[in-house]
């Protein structure tokens, strides 16, 4: 894509496999980096939809407000760009993971676990 007078009839979509509500914090911050680049360079283009993957279905309440603030960068870095949030009806099957890419195959253990910890307590 580039700067083009059609780009602006163009839905710009952001990359499958950022996890912008990962428990780990690595996960997350390359998540929302590559989002604000992939924003800013639509924006650069012309691009006047954008659609950005929902929150995974596993994400607790920090994932979800970890979530909403890259959402809310976004809308900053291009402010007349409108943002669809593609949200997840089921979690998916392996193969689309696999054939997609998925960052959470990367998290590491110990932040697995506070997250299951933190969705325990919340829905108690």
């Amino acid at each position: 894509m580039s700067p083009h007078e059609l780009t602006t009839q163009i839905l710009a979509l952001t990359s499958s496999w950022i996890d912008l509500c990962s428990p780990d914090p690595l996960i997350a911050n390359v998540s929302r980096q590559v989002l604000m680049l992939e924003v800013s360079y639509a924006a650069f283009c012309g691009a006047t939809f954008i659609v950005v993957p929902g929150p995974k279905l596993n994400a607790g309440m920090g994932g979800l407000n970890k979530y909403g603030r890259a959402i809310q960068e976004a809308l900053e870095v291009g402010p007349y760009l409108q943002i669809v949030l593609w949200f997840p009806m089921s979690a998916g099957t392996q193969d689309v993971q696999d054939q997609m890419g998925d960052l959470g195959q990367f998290e590491r253990e110990e932040y697995l676990q506070e997250n299951d910890l933190q969705c325990v307590s919340v829905v108690d």
